[in-house]
């Protein structure tokens, strides 16, 4: 999708700027090819070009088809002016952090148009809740089971054969329904030689109301994990995602999985402490807070000044370093073509960047 816009827009340079312009479009909107322009003069460029109506009507045309968004954009100003605005700022970050101002990129996206009121509306999901209604939850008496032997966290972890594909929750806060279910998926592949279930977050949108969960209005950790607890969970091609509220359909199916038990990662905001957990009992789902630059994020290590309440869960999936920079690697569910195909790296050590350890579980499935 990326390549399809590039083509367009770039199809559609004035030919006094077209060289300078081409190398914009390729190398500073779309972070794959971060090598060329590192003047700002092609910003005016890129300016100049979207006041044209008609060339800036056909680069938004392409976008609303490449992202299924024509029927209800078609002749929607407002997100226009935000499409404008957004290719412009990406543009500026993409050429600072070529001069080496910024340790991640920007990159348009399915939100390339949308505000961040919207996108925090539609497409995350997490409800706030107290550090203490995490401890408070009641856990199993029996202390989690280690799936590494190491007794010291290493200096990096990926635990990607055992992570599930990155799905796709589209407009429905469903963010929490979609970590749980990773973490399950893993933690069941982890203690069933392998085995990669795909799960239904559908099910956990429909059947894990109440206590602070609201279906696609959003939800939390503890009666989530809760349900997976005392109910299991069946499998997509038994319940399929729907994206909107329904009515609990999970009787009669089978339940492949079941979580034993989960916890709290502690102290809550420790980074060491959630390091310690992933190198022992594998992938963890976190709570934090994605604000309009991580809903940007194109690549990289991300170190945005991003702190102001959790409210999108994703699945910390590992954790390393990349360019002198620590990060925690975590996998997203707002598909592939976010991000690094749908995983995004936050600076790692550096102020507990996003509130990643504000509030993490660990379980066993």
């Amino acid at each position: 999708m990326k390549f399809a816009l590039i083509l367009v827009l770039a199809a559609f340079a004035s030919a006094e700027a077209s060289q300078s312009w081409n190398s914009l479009l390729k190398t500073n909107i779309f972070p794959e090819n971060l090598d060329a322009v590192r003047s700002t003069a092609s910003v005016e460029e890129l300016k100049t070009l979207l006041s044209q109506s008609g060339v800036f009507n056909e680069i938004y045309g392409n976008y609303v088809n490449q992202f299924n968004k024509a029927a209800i954009r078609s002749k929607d100003i407002v997100h226009h002016q935000v499409f404008r605005t957004k290719l412009i700022t990406i543009a500026e970050h993409n050429i600072e952090a070529q001069a080496g101002k910024h340790s991640w990129q920007r990159a348009v996206n399915q939100f390339t148009d949308m505000t961040e009121e919207e996108i925090t509306a539609e497409y995350t999901g997490y409800q706030v809740q107290l550090s203490s209604a995490l401890a408070n939850s009641t856990l199993p008496i029996t202390a989690p089971r280690q799936y590494s032997p190491i007794t010291r966290a290493p200096d990096s972890v990926y635990w990607g054969q055992y992570i599930s594909a990155v799905k796709d929750q589209g407009g429905c806060g469903s963010c929490v329904p979609f970590a749980a279910t990773a973490c399950l998926e893993s933690s069941h592949a982890l203690w069933h030689n392998g085995q990669i279930l795909d799960l239904s977050e559908q099910e956990l949108v429909d059947c894990s109301k109440g206590n602070g969960n609201n279906g696609c209005a959003g939800g939390t950790f503890v009666p989530t994990f809760d349900y997976l607890r005392n109910n299991g969970l069946t499998t997509e091609g038994e319940y399929p995602y729907e994206g909107r509220d329904g009515s609990c359909r999970s009787g009669g199916k089978s339940k492949p999985a079941r979580v034993s038990g989960w916890w709290p990662v502690e102290p809550h905001g420790d980074e060491n402490a959630l390091k310690e957990a992933v190198s022992l009992y594998g992938p963890i789902a976190v709570a934090i807070h994605a604000n309009d630059a991580f809903m940007g994020y194109g690549g990289g290590v991300f170190e945005a000044q991003c702190q102001g309440g959790r409210n999108h869960a994703v699945l910390v999936v590992g954790y390393g370093n990349e360019g002198g920079r620590d990060y925690w690697l975590a996998k997203n569910s707002w598909n592939t073509w976010w991000g690094e195909s749908g995983f995004v790296k936050i600076r790692r050590n550096y102020g507990n960047v996003c509130d990643v350890a504000g509030d993490a579980v660990l379980i066993n499935a």
